[in-house]
């Protein structure tokens, strides 16, 4: 196994403060054939400094760096281009991975390469990572590969800092769609999880902080969703997920006051107003169970 090559995929842009322990994690990896493609999309602090001497230390680090800041999706698209590898890895530069994360995969994904890709459990903390505990944590058993596109439609679960895909799968979803400025690793997952199934080993920490919590909570995000959604309306799943992403942009813009603004745009995308309000019937359900719990707790 030790004979294939693995892809690490990091996409940077301004990371100066994360980059160095990210590239690290990947160099402590018990698996050591890889090599690192970090992407830098336009840094304008130490990003560059930084990665150039980690790079000169170890040959496996490559980096390139864009001469125009792109969107995520194309900046990913870019990085996958450089990728030799019969694997294909991605780790955000804010984020860390267990030292056997590529080990574990790599195991558990060999001879399954046409029909299934991997990702992680994740272990979530706030900015510094002393907070993580530095023992290895428990091994997880594995979940057996399943397909999860029914589960995906409902919401977007999981960390793109913890997926692995193998040279076919890639082959087959191409690319990332470039239209999607933040959910274009949801749009890809789709594909890939509508025709290969997924298998959840190894462990990821994931990164919080100001700038991927803003992400999260953007209205972008959820008009992203909405546009993705509205291929798949004839699964039940992703009617109730696109009604569920409806009515929570109408009350973001509501609660902006854009009411007029709202309707134009939900008009222009041609989107039926039943939709909303079943959504905003499961906001009120969700509400209802919520104050259920905590009454109960009292």
């Amino acid at each position: 196994m030790n004979t294939v090559l693995v892809s690490v995929v990091v996409n940077c842009h301004n990371s100066e403060n994360y980059i160095e322990e990210c590239i690290e994690s990947i160099i402590n990896q018990s698996y050591q054939n890889f090599e690192v493609i970090v992407w830098d999309n336009k840094s304008q602090d130490q990003t560059e400094i930084i990665v150039r001497r980690l790079s000169s230390l170890d040959s496996r680090i490559k980096y390139f760096k864009s001469e125009i800041f792109v969107a995520l999706g194309s900046a990913r698209n870019l990085a996958l281009a450089q990728c030799a590898g019969s694997w294909i890895a991605f780790l955000d530069s804010d984020d860390l991975w267990d030292r056997h994360f590529v080990s574990d995969q790599l195991t558990n994904l060999s001879g399954k390469e046409n029909n299934t890709f991997g990702y992680g459990f994740v272990t979530e903390f706030l900015q510094d990572s002393s907070s993580i505990k530095k023992a290895d944590l428990k091994r997880q058993n594995i979940r057996s590969e399943r397909f999860i596109f029914n589960d995906l439609l409902k919401g977007n679960f999981i960390y793109f800092s913890s997926v692995v895909f193998s040279r076919q799968a890639l082959n087959f979803v191409k690319n990332f769609k470039e239209e999607y400025k933040q959910a274009e690793d949801y749009e890809l997952l789709l594909r890939l999880a509508r025709k290969f199934k997924a298998l959840q080993i190894g462990h990821v920490y994931y990164r919080l902080h100001d700038n991927n919590l803003s992400k999260i909570q953007s209205l972008n995000l959820y008009f992203e969703a909405l546009d993705i959604l509205k291929k798949y309306l004839e699964f039940k799943e992703a009617k109730i997920s696109f009604s569920y992403n409806f009515a929570k942009l109408a009350l973001a813009y509501f609660k902006k006051g854009e009411y007029v603004n709202f309707v134009k745009l939900a008009k222009r995308s041609n989107y039926k107003f039943r939709y909303f309000f079943v959504g905003l019937s499961i906001l009120i359900i969700q509400k209802i169970k919520n104050m259920q719990i905590r009454h109960s707790k009292n």
